[in-house]
This record gives C-alpha cells, structure tokens and sequence, in this order.
C-alpha cells in the first residue's frame, strides 16, 4: 500500500512540474514576442523620422525651387483647376512666384507673410491697353490765335458817328463836353444784329453804366474785342462765338449816348491799350 501511495504522489509531482515549465515557457515566449514588437516599432519611428527628414529636404528643395521659377513638380503637384493659385512666402529680393498659368502673384507684407493677390489674365490686358494721352482741346484763349495782318470784319454796317480818339478830344454830344474816346460808335436801329469781328470766347459780360449789356471776348494773342449798347441773350461766359456769326442785337442806347442816338460801342484792346477799329477792318 505504501509503494502504491508514494507510486501516486511521484506521479503527481510529475505533473505538476510538466505544467509549471509549460507556463514558464508560455510566459517566456510572450515576453519575446512582445520585445520583438516593441524592436519592430522603435525601428519604425526611427524609419518615420529618417522620411521626415528627408520630406522636409525634399519641401525645402521645392521652395527654393519655386522662388527661383526652376521648379518642375510632379503632375500631383500642379492645380487641375487655372484658377488656383499657388501660394508661397514672398522673400526679399526681385523674384515673384507664378501659377500654372504663368500669372505673376503679388504678395502683401503682413506678419504671416502669406496673402495673395492674383493678376488674372484680363488684369493684365486692362493694364497693357494703350492710354490716349493727347491733351484735351478746350474753349480757352490759349487755342485761339488772332492775325492782326488778317484784320476784322465789321460786327455792324453803318455810319461811325463817334470816331476813335485817344490822343485828343472829341465833343460828346449828349453830355455837350469833350471828351477822350477808346472806341467807335457804329450807327444801327435797335433790334439790329451784331455780328462777331473774329473768332473769340465770351470772358466777361455785365451791364455798364455809360455802354449798357456789355461783352467781352478773347480773340487770342493778347486781344479782346468789347461789343456795348446790346439786348439782353442767352449768351454767357465761356461761349466760344465764330467769326462772323451774329451772337446779340442792338439796344436802346443809355442816357449817356440819347443825343447820339443808337449805335454799337466796339472797342479793341491789345493788353491794356486800345487801338482804333478802323486801322484793323479788312479792305471790302
């Protein structure tokens, strides 16, 4: 009985150490599966960052190659639509990044450095379109040129009932004394039209006590032309009026001229001088 019983328990022991170096070898085996994998991913990580490396090369490569315009990417790389911009960090210096389009993209200096204005193609047309810089021909009395070997034509037919006299006097009748005299009073009914002596523009009008209505117009090369003794018109300053062209018509003459009765006042002026109208009339 004692043989069979200790038989037994040396059996049991058996056992129980074949399942011991069973778990034993179960442990040791996941311990070195578990160092593999952890071998494995550290040497991943390591491989992740040896492709990072040599990505950022790779971007640091395309940048400068993009500021130089020597970049040729891969097809990928190049946007499908033409309306894409590519965006890069403006540097200092003269170089400018381009789009697929070959459209030069301006930067704006901000603190991140990165906005973008695109020139499209239709901003450049409008910019390379001939600008018409010929001056603007105005009414003015720089454009006008008067010929004084040409001469004036009479803005009124009729007799000279006061003549030019600035040298000495000549007897006013209305006002029974003598009296100096810068222009000449050309007879006419009222109502009658007064033509433009020359070509000229309207610089000033008014209403004068000794010549009523008033007009003065600038022929150009430092002469003016006064027309007095007129109606009320439409004409006003600024008007550009022809040679020849009827532009008012007589008036009642003022109280100053009742005896002489109606009558054109026309006077010429050089700068501040006067001249007498008869010397300047063409020959009929």
């Amino acid at each position: 009985m004692k043989k069979q019983k200790l038989s037994e328990m040396a059996k049991k022991k058996v056992v129980y150490a074949t399942l011991l170096v069973g778990v034993f070898v179960v442990v040791a085996v996941a311990l070195v599966t578990m160092t593999a994998r952890t071998g494995d991913q550290k040497d991943n990580n390591l491989v992740g960052l040896d492709d990072s490396e040599d990505q950022i090369a790779d971007i640091g490569k395309n940048n400068a190659s993009i500021l130089d315009g020597t970049y040729t990417g891969d097809e990928e790389d190049v946007a499908k639509d033409p309306s894409d911009t590519l965006v890069a960090t403006q540097p200092d210096g003269d170089k400018t990044p381009q789009n697929s389009e070959g459209n030069t993209t301006e930067g704006i200096t901000q603190k991140d450095n990165t906005a973008q204005i695109t020139t499209t193609p239709q901003d450049t047309a409008k910019e390379n379109t001939p600008v018409d810089t010929k001056p603007v021909m105005q009414n003015t009395a720089e454009n006008l040129k008067f010929d004084k070997a040409e001469g004036l034509e009479k803005p009124l037919e009729g007799n000279v009932i006061l003549p030019y006299s600035v040298d000495k006097t000549v007897f006013h009748a209305t006002l029974k004394q003598y009296k100096t005299n810068p222009a000449i009073l050309i007879q006419g009914e009222i109502g009658t039209p007064v033509k433009a002596a020359a070509k000229g523009i309207v610089t000033n009008i008014e209403e004068a006590p000794y010549t009523g209505i008033t007009v003065t117009m600038d022929i150009g090369s430092g002469y003016k032309l006064v027309y007095g003794q007129l109606e009320k018109n439409n004409l006003k300053v600024g008007d550009v009026v022809e040679a020849g062209k009827e532009f008012a018509k007589l008036a009642k003459v003022s109280k100053f001229y009742t005896v002489e009765g109606e009558n054109l006042y026309f006077q010429v002026l050089e700068g501040d001088s006067s001249l007498d109208p008869m010397t300047l009339f063409k020959e009929e």
